[in-house]
């Protein structure tokens, strides 16, 4: 009897362990997440926050005020801010010791110059300036701002040239590559990978009869060029997002494709069933799988991919009538995917897509748009606070509720 009722008990200690590590968290419609601190920025027009993971801090280019700024992002304390220097449309980039970025400077009310800057990590202080051009048009485009090797690589507002110029040598700004239509742009990242250079020339705005995109793979010095072409329909914009990711690239215009960069050649495709897949905002990776949101769409969804064939593991819908629209891309961690949204932060099981909940005072508004970048459990973008634009750090405490 008495051995029978030890197995008994035990048989209990089993079932009840097993079903509390299997409990899942009940949706709730009023999360209360950790927002670890925000700080007033003028930050209206850029998109792009410049991760210093190494330092733990994010540089801020402040177009509205015409200064950048540096946070640490575990305190939210503001390291440095600079006086007024320039009006940038772009991101910043940095190396070891070093903070870059071009834009506008007005030395007069009849002069209008593109200067590049160079700025101390530590500090903010201003060790080099130099007038590029007084030229408008070499000017970059939003978020085209890359680094590498030393050299500055920018698609300017003029459509159809990339700039390079170096941040060591005294040489001037040189063009390296344009298209013989002068209607196509350089839109979105440059991105480096295994010594080449990767960017979309796409037209913008649209025309009326509708021409293909190009995938352009280069040597840094614009020589060995390789293209794909890509339908009419692709319709990369500045803020889409490109993506290298166990050697295959990723990129998403109107739809989501990967491409072997290799070959130059399409791998796989996805749209939805109006024909796209809408997610502007960009896309993260994480553990093979595509987290996306279809914003939008006929099927107005937040999407899950198998990042190797391009098959969707789970769809949720995300009803941006009522969570507003999605302007930035999603974050993944402790097994939650976030998703920044118009009115309120929605929140998913990463493995199921099963809607965990919102929490309605963490809002992105209209004015901010861009990537959502992730240290450690924060997550850092520009949003409304408060109603006030600021920059400001949530901390994913999802994983411990």
């Amino acid at each position: 009897m008495t051995k029978r009722i030890i197995r008994l008990l035990l048989l209990s200690v089993i079932l009840f362990t097993f079903s509390c590590c299997n409990q899942t968290q009940e949706p709730d419609d009023n999360l209360h997440l950790t927002v670890a601190w925000n700080i007033y920025s003028e930050n209206y027009g850029n998109e792009r926050l410049a991760l210093d993971s190494e330092k733990g801090q994010v540089y801020v280019n402040e177009r509205g005020s015409r200064t950048i700024a540096a946070i640490n992002i575990e305190s939210g304390k503001l390291i440095w801010r600079t006086d007024e220097i320039i009006t940038s449309h772009t991101n910043v980039v940095f190396d070891e010791k070093y903070i870059y970025s071009i834009g506008l400077n007005f030395p007069d009310k009849n002069t209008t110059n593109v200067d590049f800057i160079q700025l101390d990590k530590e500090t903010g202080n201003e060790i080099k300036r130099k007038t590029l051009s007084n030229s408008w048009y070499s000017l970059p485009r939003m978020n085209s701002l890359s680094l590498y090797n030393g050299t500055l690589y920018w698609g300017g507002k003029d459509r159809h040239f990339m700039y390079a110029y170096s941040t060591t040598e005294e040489d001037g700004v040189r063009k390296i590559w344009g298209s013989e239509d002068v209607t196509s742009d350089i839109m979105g990242d440059i991105v480096p990978y295994n010594g080449r250079l990767y960017f979309v020339s796409s037209v913008f705005p649209y025309t009326d009869e509708p021409k293909p995109s190009y995938l352009i793979s280069m040597n840094p010095d614009g020589s060995d060029i390789k293209k794909l072409k890509i339908s009419a329909d692709f319709l990369y914009v500045p803020r889409n997002r490109m993506q290298f990711y166990k050697d295959k690239l990723y990129l998403n215009g109107m739809y989501l494709i990967c491409v072997n960069p290799k070959t130059m050649k399409i791998e796989w495709e996805l749209r939805n069933s109006d024909g796209f897949f809408t997610a502007p905002e960009g896309f993260v990776i994480n553990c093979n799988r595509i987290y996306a949101p279809d914003n939008g769409g006929d099927e107005d969804a937040f999407f899950c991919i198998n990042a190797k064939n391009g098959k969707v593991v789970w769809k949720e819908r995300i009803n941006t009538s009522f969570y507003g629209s999605i302007f930035y891309s999603p974050v993944v961690y402790g097994g939650y995917v976030y998703q920044p949204a118009q009115d309120c932060m929605i929140v998913f099981n990463a493995e199921n897509g099963k809607y965990a909940g919102r929490d309605e005072r963490i809002r992105t508004g209209t004015l901010a748009v861009g990537i959502t970048e992730c240290y450690k459990n924060f997550m850092i973008f520009s949003g409304i606070h408060k109603d006030e634009l600021t920059v400001y750090a949530l901390k994913m405490d999802m994983h411990t509720r």
